[in-house]
């Protein structure tokens, strides 16, 4: 006797239309909650710049938090990443540019020098956005003043960096046990003898 099985592409529809519905409540939410927490860092920052007088952009700062935002987890496990690519690139960058202001060289072939150097080493390969570091103050003025901007980013940077910990630390958590929860929920069964 044969068994009466359905036929594999209808099984196959059923399993694709569920996980599209799936799919597309998750990334609605998903989007959603990156928007809510982007805007949570990124504006702050922003109006700080604003508040500076606009020394420097926040590009670097912008592409991590995407990268961030939509890899939660892995910054988690590696933060030490991120925060040695940074701290790399803002040497880097501001070393190069005080030399630049001490000769005299136009700041944006300066910035230039510094991302080619930026994007050959491994904190190029590890988080690209550190390569965006030395375009964030390109102004032509006194050394004192460039290194004064340089602080001012790295403060800017660092706590860009722990919002963005610590905001995500709570969606993690709020994650985990929802796995958790799932995890202990038993399949509803039938009967038992």
């Amino acid at each position: 006797m044969k068994s009466i099985r359905p036929p594999t592409g209808t099984v196959d529809r059923v399993r694709r239309s569920w996980a599209t519905t799936i799919r597309r409540h998750e990334t609605v939410r998903g989007l959603a909650l990156r928007f809510v927490l982007a805007a949570a860092v990124l504006m702050p920052a922003a109006a700080a710049t604003i508040a500076l007088g606009e020394p420097f952009a926040i590009s670097a700062i912008a592409s991590t938090v995407a990268i961030v935002l939509h890899a939660p987890r892995r910054y988690h496990q590696r933060p030490h990443r991120i925060l040695a690519c940074y701290a790399a690139g803002i040497v880097v960058s501001a070393t190069i540019s005080l030399a630049g202001a001490f000769v005299g060289a136009p700041p944006l072939m300066v910035a230039g020098a510094s991302a080619v150097i930026i994007v050959a080493s491994p904190a190029g390969r590890l988080h690209p956005p550190t390569a965006c570091i030395p375009l964030q103050i390109t102004a032509h003025i006194a050394p004192l003043a460039l290194v004064g901007r340089w602080l001012t980013f790295t403060g800017l940077s660092a706590s860009c960096l722990a919002a963005l910990w610590v905001l995500t630390t709570r969606l993690l958590a709020r994650y985990d046990r929802t796995e958790l929860h799932l995890a202990e929920t038993p399949c509803a069964k039938g009967p038992q003898p």
